[in-house]
């Protein structure tokens, strides 16, 4: 009997200690952030994932009352950076602000990777996304993107295409648009947007492929033109230029994208928290207006979203990298 009365008491803290596990996960995620969090963003200042990162970490020290502090970790395409996060505490207080290249393409390109992207990192939300744009100088004279094509084809390898790095979104991009539209075209790969700009105003370069927002002043001011963009749906900053959908290539979408991310093993309810509390600063009306003005589109989103559109994205660019063949710098 007493043997009984022993088990069931055993048995009665086990559960009670069970149950107590959800709540002090609840209550971590609560009191989140008690300390200054560390937004770590694996490329040099000034690009587009810096000025993201900014503008959040600020929008949050204001929101929650602690600092968040970014740091610049860049090389080696992104992976200094975000292996650092991958190996961090996972308690919510290093984060990654990271793209595609982080998430999705980069363990197919690396064979020695120093992280697993799904094994190390945990998504948070989508912070935001917006096209790659196709731009050509204004002494070519084509008027749409089946028009460039067949430019392409009656001169062949005559189409030198910029782009902002071997294995970036810009250059995989430009592999997609090959695969499926049979365009003969150059990769120019330099190193980073400036310099693809710097050859587009000189009329050095007969295409290039690159993400809109490093573009955009100078496509709005005239200096060249956007033939398309590559996402599904035309971009608010420029409702005049097709995208490769309506082109008549219903395969060509591609988006380039920026999101928060964590140490795998950070608690559940944790991320959570932090994904609610940036996806209400990605709904002010001033962090909507200051990314619109860089041709970007504030997105958001739950950890489970986040986490399902990382392999959806690397399943894509993995069929590309094999197909072209791309091997990193």
């Amino acid at each position: 009997m007493r043997t009984t009365r022993t088990l069931m008491g055993v048995v009665a803290i086990l559960l009670a200690a069970a149950c107590a596990l959800p709540s002090a996960a609840n209550a971590q995620a609560t009191d989140w952030p008690t300390r200054t969090v560390r937004v770590i963003v694996p490329y040099p200042p000034g690009g587009i994932s810096d000025v993201l990162a900014r503008l959040v970490s600020q929008k949050l020290s204001e929101r929650l009352g602690q600092s968040f502090v970014v740091e610049n970790r860049s090389g080696a395409s992104g992976n200094i950076g975000a292996e650092m996060v991958a190996r961090a505490a996972p308690d919510g207080y290093t984060l990654v602000v990271g793209g595609p290249n982080n998430f999705a393409s980069n363990q197919f390109l690396y064979p020695k990777l120093g992280y697993d992207i799904e094994r190390d990192l945990v998504g948070i939300t989508v912070l935001e996304q917006h096209p790659v744009v196709l731009v050509v100088p204004n002494s070519l004279q084509v008027k749409d993107v089946k028009g460039f094509v067949a430019a392409t084809r009656a001169k062949p390898k005559t189409f030198n295409c910029g782009t902002p790095g071997l294995a970036t979104l810009g250059h995989l991009s430009l592999e997609l648009f090959k695969d499926g539209t049979g365009a003969d075209v150059q990769n120019v790969a330099f190193r980073g947007t400036g310099p693809v700009v710097t050859e587009m105003l000189g009329g050095r370069l007969e295409c290039a492929f690159d993400g809109l927002p490093g573009h955009y002043a100078n496509i709005k001011a005239g200096a060249y033109r956007a033939l398309a963009v590559t996402t599904p749906q035309r971009d608010k900053s420029l409702p005049d230029v097709p995208t490769l959908v309506e082109a008549g290539y219903p395969d060509l979408v591609a988006t380039v994208w920026f999101a928060l991310a964590a140490p795998a093993k950070t608690p559940p309810a944790v991320l959570r928290k932090i994904a609610d509390e940036v996806n209400k600063v990605l709904r002010e009306p001033d962090v909507i207006a200051k990314l619109e003005a860089l041709g970007a589109t504030p997105v958001g989103g739950t950890p489970e979203r986040t986490n399902a559109f990382f392999k959806s994205e690397a399943a894509k660019w993995k069929r590309i990298i094999e197909v072209a063949d791309v091997k990193p710098e």
